[in-house]
């Protein structure tokens, strides 16, 4: 994750670094380095070099930006999806967060309404996901779900690769020596595959005959 300098500093220093992830801090003040590794975390002076040290860190794969606002503005053309919480607060601040431009859409948002939480020991909060295409995905999917069309691609061709190309890997694995691994895949996703298979089937012929 990536983090500025004053974001660091806002956690308890018993918190830092947070723990099971590489923690990246950029800072334009040289003399802090020494500090920063000294106190578990990583520190970069531009944000070219903060995103390369990610990309070498263990589970580079998903890369976090956690603050501040000019961290955030500087990285909002790199993300492709927004973690939002918003508390139901009146604060004065002198840090805002960019908006999202058009390209993003909201895909949750949980809770759905705020009032089982407004009591007096719980700030009441939203947490929205916000993902380019995630919707169009989702009611493409509903979609295939409803029509014969669509459960028959399910049932007779994606499903039925999918299981193919997971038996396949698996038989693999165990001619590689990789035994364990092999017979976890053979039983397990290629059988989910295998079921969805024929659940798509089933709801096919139920719709047909309706």
């Amino acid at each position: 994750m990536i983090m500025g300098r004053r974001t660091w500093e806002s956690f308890p220093e018993k918190f830092r670094p947070l723990p099971g992830r590489t923690n990246i801090v950029l800072t334009s003040d040289a003399p802090a380095h020494d500090r920063l590794r000294a106190a578990g975390a990583q520190p970069a002076s531009s944000l070219e070099q903060a995103l390369e040290l990610a990309e070498r860190a263990a589970g580079s794969e998903e890369i976090w930006i956690i603050g501040g606002g000019k961290v955030y503005a500087e990285t909002l053309h790199l993300i492709d999806t927004a973690i939002i919480t918003v508390l139901d607060l009146n604060l004065d601040g002198d840090t805002r967060a960019p908006e999202l431009g058009a390209q993003f859409t909201r895909s949750l948002s949980d809770p759905a309404e705020l009032a089982h939480l407004q009591d007096q020991h719980r700030v009441p909060f939203r947490i929205l996901a916000t993902n380019e295409g995630l919707d169009q995905v989702k009611e493409s999917l509903a979609a295939l779900k409803k029509s014969p069309e669509g459960l028959f691609i399910i049932g007779y061709m994606l499903f039925p690769l999918l299981a193919l190309v997971v038996a396949v890997l698996g038989f693999f694995l165990v001619l590689g020596g990789h035994r364990i691994f092999g017979v976890i895949l053979l039983l397990v996703p290629t059988q989910l595959f295998i079921f969805g298979a024929y659940w798509a089937i089933t709801n096919r012929k139920r719709l047909m005959a309706e």
